[in-house]
């Protein structure tokens, strides 16, 4: 009898040892693996907002990105007289409609403005955003069209968000941009990344690298996508353009500190943090004084100062 009881102890023990080691391997998949896959398929797949009509006279363009994906924008060259051009950036998940009020500002102030829908968002193609790894040279290739449209003063660039961050990646091998700004940039996609598990998984936050860390290396594997060179403060050291960094002081969607870290990595860079705005909120807090900022930013670059 004894013996029995002592079998049936050993076989419950097995079992417990075996629903251990169960947990023991599933627990990291579900703690660590499912959200990063998750999160890294939501990051390349956003969704695409409905085009919207086309303001003014701008014309609309289509250009082809290196690898054929078929890129679309609106070119607004009302200023005939003008030999400066901007182009302008939106971030994740927003197209190019989505800035009227910067349009109609830098069309006031007299500049040629050329407004690219990113691939993946709009009417550009694309499956999957990047964030800098492909767009940066779709950037390049609107400066291609620029270099064509009378810019002899030179050509600049305004990016939000992911924007700012696809701009800043550009600037290295990019030396026709003549000045930059760049609003509510993240430093490093790895750096984003963490922060977006805590802000989406407050409950993961201690594993935010390692999850990062996995959801990178699966968009490697799938897709053959390395993530971890979207970083706009890898080549920080290489921009020979001047670069000002905006960042509203309450954004809690990109951090300041994103802006503040890449600040000393610019040879000449400046930071005007504006308070009480949100993200990629700066302009419609003070609308006067962001034009006269930004418009002095590149008047300085013209001028050499």
């Amino acid at each position: 009898m004894g013996g029995a009881r002592g079998g049936i102890a050993k076989l419950a023990d097995m079992r417990w040892r075996r629903w251990i080691l169960i947990a023991a391997v599933t627990a990291p998949v579900l703690l660590i693996v499912a959200p990063a896959v998750g999160l890294a398929e939501f990051a390349l797949r956003r969704p695409r907002p409905r085009p919207a009509a086309v303001p003014y006279d701008a014309a609309r363009v289509r250009i082809l990105a290196e690898d054929g994906v078929g890129l679309v924008g609106d070119f607004d060259a009302a200023q005939d007289v003008s030999r400066r051009c901007v182009v302008l950036l939106h971030g994740v998940g927003s197209k190019r409609q989505e800035l009227p009020g910067l349009q109609a500002d830098f069309r006031a102030a007299g500049y040629k403005v050329l407004r690219p829908d990113g691939r993946g968002h709009g009417e550009s193609g694309g499956e999957r955003v990047t964030y800098g790894l492909l767009e940066r040279g779709d950037l390049r290739r609107w400066v291609d069209y620029l270099d064509q449209q009378g810019c002899g003063e030179g050509i600049f660039a305004l990016g939000l968000s992911m924007g700012a961050a696809v701009l800043l990646e550009t600037l290295p091998e990019e030396p026709r941009i003549r000045a930059a700004v760049a609003e509510s940039s993240f430093s490093s996609f790895k750096a984003i990344g963490e922060d977006r598990v805590r802000q989406m998984l407050p409950s993961l936050g201690l594993l935010a690298r390692s999850i990062t860390g996995v959801g990178i290396g699966y968009v490697n594997l799938r897709y053959g996508l390395d993530l971890s060179a979207a970083s706009p403060a890898a080549g920080a050291g290489r921009v020979k353009a001047p670069v000002l960094l905006i960042h509203g002081a309450e954004d809690t969607n990109i951090g300041v500190k994103h802006s503040r870290a890449l600040l000393p990595l610019f040879g000449k860079a400046e930071l005007w943090v504006v308070p009480g705005a949100r993200h990629v909120g700066c302009y419609e807090r003070d609308r006067v004084a962001y034009m006269r900022r930004v418009t002095d930013w590149f008047d300085a670059a013209v001028l050499g100062r």
